[in-house]
């Protein structure tokens, strides 16, 4: 399903519509040109939904904004997948882990993740914002051994070994799982912030919040979806009617408002804010695929 417009676009702004069929087009060729053939739709909503978060990034801080969150996606399907082996879920997790925290480049040839991914963390190293991209690393290995612990948890349950998790279990993984936290912070770097710039020690948590304002609308949206791969979603974790699922968008209403109110006066309120208020009127909407 296509995103609606006033959702995504910048009403009455031809320029911007310009840059996000640009970007989107861009990103079908990045992808392509590693050997990824994602939804030409999916890449046109996803550069829309990037350049409505971020309408002040320069054209090259939003391509690798829109990439990155190509990426993130492609790296889901891979770690989301109930049917892969455990082993060889681990040793993508650890193998991309380690990319993200080395700094030596290597020449071999590698996997279209690995290479995508290595691709990306060249252009963030550029910005010279180290300890934003400290965070962010911490944010990506962490989103990775999450999405990890998440499937193998759902494999458990699919074999008879392990009941349901209770809704804050659940959270405690998925909340890292849907990794905003990096994203958040890929977009503190590419705006630019000066190489000594250190982050208001708020922002750490209104990410929690935020990402699991994200988790919870994400799964609301994509409930159909998982249910039929097989994936853990909170609706799934128990029988939810009407009244469940509108307390699930009033918990999903006070973790935007506590990011928020976290974030009031910090210099980082202003592109977070918007982010996490565009992504969740987005999974209000749909879930991107």
């Amino acid at each position: 399903m296509e995103a609606p417009r006033d959702v995504v676009r910048h009403p009455d702004d031809r320029a911007a519509n310009t840059t996000a069929a640009e970007i989107g087009a861009d990103l079908w060729r990045w992808a392509d040109t590693h050997g990824a053939r994602p939804d030409r739709g999916l890449a046109r909503r996803l550069a829309e939904v990037v350049t409505t978060i971020a309408p002040d990034l320069p054209i090259a801080g939003a391509t690798v904004a829109a990439r990155y969150s190509l990426w993130t996606f492609l790296v889901d399907d891979a770690l989301d997948d109930v049917t892969v082996d455990p082993v060889a879920l681990t040793e993508l997790a650890g193998r991309l882990t380690t990319l993200v925290r080395t700094t030596a480049a290597t020449s071999a040839p590698a996997p279209m993740l690995d290479a995508m991914l290595a691709e990306l963390l060249a252009e963030l190293r550029l910005a010279n914002a180290p300890t934003l991209l400290a965070r962010f690393t911490d944010a990506l290995c962490d989103a990775i051994d999450a999405g990890v612990e998440h499937t193998l948890r759902a494999q458990r349950i699919q074999q008879g070994h392990a009941g349901a998790p209770t809704v804050v279990d659940y959270l405690a993984v998925a909340e890292s799982h849907v990794n905003y936290r990096s994203f958040a912070y890929l977009l503190l770097i590419l705006a630019e912030a000066p190489p000594a710039a250190v982050p208001s020690p708020r922002v750490d948590k209104a990410l929690v919040a935020a990402s699991r304002a994200i988790r919870i609308a994400n799964d609301l949206a994509s409930v159909d979806r998982d249910r039929a791969a097989g994936r853990l979603n909170v609706l799934l974790l128990r029988q939810v009617d009407a009244a469940g699922i509108a307390a699930f968008e009033r918990r999903i209403d006070r973790y935007v408002r506590l990011h928020d109110d976290l974030l009031r006066d910090a210099a980082e309120a202003g592109v977070l804010r918007r982010s996490l208020h565009v992504a969740v009127a987005v999974y209000r909407v749909t879930d991107l695929r």
